[in-house]
């Protein structure tokens, strides 16, 4: 699974414009100063995500078509999300306890699996949780209870063939998770 990392990048190289930018400049009063740009939320949730789990890149390797072909699929990788700081209470005295949640990947689907960018065919991708059931994509999954303190949800991505012609190539795809409390 790859997660968008776009920010990280981006947040470097415009911090290094702007110091390029104060170097050249010909106005003393500038000399010295520089700019932060900071963004976040506060929400309501009964749990954080830990740090690592909000963007992972899996490598699923290389095969040849022929193992492909041979096995109807790649070798699964697992991959986990790590929540922290879980608690039952609410933030608001008025509302109840936090009881479940619900995890709901989305991204490019077809029926119950995900599809993918690039070269390759004849392949795509599905998600399936630490029981062995399928993660529908846009389909949120059963509710299930919130342990307080820390909790890590583990799942498995897994590359199956989908009925087309296997053609070699490259591919990737960007599955986005979020997490509803109730």
């Amino acid at each position: 699974m790859r997660i968008n990392r776009s920010v990280c990048f981006l947040v470097a190289p415009s911090l290094l414009i702007v110091s390029l930018g104060t170097i050249n400049s010909a106005n003393a009063a500038q000399e010295g100063s520089g700019r932060v740009n900071m963004e976040g939320a506060i929400i309501d949730a009964a749990c954080a995500i830990d740090v690592g789990s909000r963007d992972q890149t899996i490598d699923m390797g290389v095969y040849p078509v022929s193992q492909v072909i041979r096995d109807g699929r790649i070798p699964s990788q697992p991959f986990a999300i790590k929540l922290v700081d879980c608690r039952l209470e609410r933030g608001e005295p008025n509302k109840p306890a936090w009881q479940k949640f619900q995890v709901t990947f989305s991204g490019n689907a077809n029926g119950e699996r995900f599809t993918m960018a690039g070269d390759a065919r004849g392949i795509n991708m599905r998600i399936l949780d630490s029981q062995g059931s399928v993660m529908m994509p846009g389909i949120a999954s059963l509710p299930a209870g919130i342990t307080p303190g820390e909790m890590t949800l583990n799942y498995t991505l897994d590359m199956v063939g989908n009925g087309e012609i296997m053609r070699a190539g490259a591919y990737r795809s960007t599955i986005r998770f979020k997490m509803d409390y109730y």
